[in-house]
């Protein structure tokens, strides 16, 4: 018997179980490092395919239109990175609805995220970002175990 897979377009987002958010705070000596915001780990028995034309979008209030923000993968043990978005300004990312405006991927072509990689959000700004007062959506392929 074969286990048939199911591949379909899906928003990660801030609700997402298993998303681990963190207060994202400017380095207290001052040197712009991108810190935390979400973190969230492919489960066992799906995949995430990341391709050209797919968007990301955040909203933050504390973030500045001169802040940044980046999108990678990371492996399990977080040593390979793989930049989805290398970085991005603040008021780049911070549309919804306008599918020309929106923030693209800068990737040139798919990039797969399997079971035990991470999907990490984080920002350079200047003031604190509490995640409790943000959403995103980041838009990708699912695949799963369809239903026989």
């Amino acid at each position: 018997m074969t286990t048939k897979t199911k591949e379909e377009l899906y928003h990660i987002t801030q609700a997402e179980p298993g998303m681990q958010a963190f207060v994202a705070e400017p380095d207290p000596s001052g040197r712009p490092t991108f810190t935390y915001l979400y973190r969230f780990q492919v489960p066992i028995g799906k995949h995430y395919t990341f391709k050209p034309g797919h968007t990301f979008a955040l909203e933050a209030p504390a973030l500045d239109d001169d802040d940044y923000v980046r999108v990678e993968l990371r492996s399990s043990n977080e040593l390979s990175r793989i930049p989805l978005i290398e970085s991005a300004l603040g008021a780049r990312v911070d549309e919804f609805t306008d599918k020309d405006q929106m923030c693209r991927l800068d990737i040139g072509e798919p990039v797969v995220a399997s079971a035990g990689m991470w999907v990490v959000i984080s920002v350079l700004a200047a003031a604190a970002i509490d995640p409790a007062t943000c959403y995103f959506v980041l838009t990708c392929d699912r695949t799963r175990q369809g239903i026989i």
